[in-house]
């Protein structure tokens, strides 16, 4: 038997002396180098042995994705059931009504330097909240176009389409220097519409849909500009024939119950959690090596570096890719959606570069820890603080489309300056 009084006790502990004779006798040889495929076994060997001792992390990592998915399985299957038993029931689509987008007093259009039109309301009206809605008119049969009153309001006329549009591009806050506000209520041009054709172009405001109150966008009031004037033309025509506009309404369907989506609104938290939990062991096993001079020993029996990080690759490769499909396989049987709404080929190709962007970096980062507990902590708490940054951080500038490529541009032009 060979000598291993020069070996750390700790290696022995936890690789145990039969693996490390089995690497002495793969590696080294009386007749030269040993080959790559005999380097390959003896550290696949030496691999297996460090995650039996590690059996307890090992059953807490494979239990983790175990609980995380029969849990929310068996809550969406319990709020569904609850839903369907005890949650309201809409017999039809909802019926919303027709209603026109009126400009807040202090936003009406007023007379000043910025519009040079004298028929506006003065701008001492902006004080006392008492500036009417203006109503612009334009058309090629002028007397016609008048008689039809659309819309209660001030209604004022125009020469032509160009003259409106100049005239709402400057009442816009960004169509003039000094960002004033001078809101429209709607204009009408009537172009060639008489007593015998109704053909009119209606402008209307469509900023209101880059609002949200409360979260949810408003909703544009244009069907009912429309109705309108199709009554006015009509009153016109017939004295007073109306054509009412009750409500808009979506297209039948049948009844239906409200159901939550519970895995989609809290899996991917968890899901991020659970795709990111072999991090911290690939960490270790590279911290442990470098902490115990291992890997220092490995080389003085003759294993190159090109064997070593192909090997160890490939070791971590195949332990993410059997964790994952087995992650994958039981998400399925479970129920989660994200799972049974994605194809399985997309999936593959998401999971192949994760993974490997995972391994990549598990091989940077054993560069700034000598301590194997300290790399075990920092490594679980990027787990579960990149999950919450992503969720409840990142997310929100992922989404948003004010925050462009310049925002990150400057951060990281700013980071560079600091170094």
């Amino acid at each position: 038997m060979e000598d291993t009084s020069n070996v750390p006790a700790r290696f022995v502990t936890e690789a145990g002396p039969d693996a490390l004779l089995s690497m002495r006798k793969s590696i080294e040889s009386s007749r030269g180098p040993a080959s790559f495929f005999a380097q390959a076994d003896a550290l696949l060997r030496k691999n297996l042995v460090f995650q039996k001792r590690k059996s307890c992390t090992n059953i807490c990592t494979i239990l983790f994705p175990v609980f995380i998915c029969l849990l929310v399985g068996s809550l969406q299957t319990g709020v569904n059931i609850l839903l369907v038993k005890y949650g309201p029931k809409f017999p039809s689509s909802p019926k919303w009504t027709p209603l026109l987008q009126v400009p807040e007093p202090k936003y009406r259009a007023k007379r000043d330097d910025i519009i040079p039109f004298t028929d506006l309301p003065d701008k001492s009206c902006k004080r006392t909240k008492s500036c009417p809605a203006t109503i612009l008119v334009a058309g090629g049969n002028q007397s016609f176009a008048k008689k039809v009153q659309c819309v209660q309001g001030l209604p004022l006329w125009r020469n032509n389409s160009s003259v409106i549009n100049d005239e709402l591009f400057r009442d816009y806050e960004k169509g003039n220097a000094e960002k004033n506000t001078n809101e429209i209520l709607a204009a009408y041009d009537f172009l060639n519409s008489n007593e015998t054709i109704l053909n009119v172009s209606i402008w209307y405001n469509s900023t209101y849909k880059n609002l949200k109150n409360s979260g949810v966008p408003m909703v544009l009031r244009v069907p009912c500009s429309i109705n309108v004037a199709s009554s006015a033309y009509l009153q016109v025509l017939r004295g007073g024939a109306n054509m009412r506009f009750e409500y808009v309404k979506e297209v039948p369907k049948l009844g239906m119950r409200i159901l939550i989506d519970l895995s989609s609104l809290t899996s991917a938290l968890f899901y991020v959690w659970v795709m990111e939990l072999l991090f911290p062991i690939m960490l270790t096993y590279l911290v442990y090596e470098k902490q115990w001079k291992l890997r220092i020993m490995m080389k003085m029996h003759g294993l190159g570096n090109r064997p070593y990080w192909m090997i160890s690759y490939a070791y971590f490769l195949l332990l993410s890719s059997v964790y994952t499909l087995c992650f994958v396989m039981l998400g399925s049987i479970t129920g989660l959606k994200i799972f049974q709404l994605n194809d399985c080929s997309i999936q593959f190709v998401f999971y192949f570069i994760y993974k490997n962007l995972q391994i990549a970096l598990a091989f940077f980062v054993p560069a700034f820890f000598s301590d194997v507990k300290t790399a075990t902590v920092i490594g679980y708490i990027y787990v579960f603080g990149s999950g919450l940054l992503g969720e409840y951080l990142f997310q929100y500038f992922i989404e948003d489309t004010s925050f462009s490529g310049k925002s990150c541009w400057y951060f990281w032009h700013a980071m560079e300056k600091f170094r």
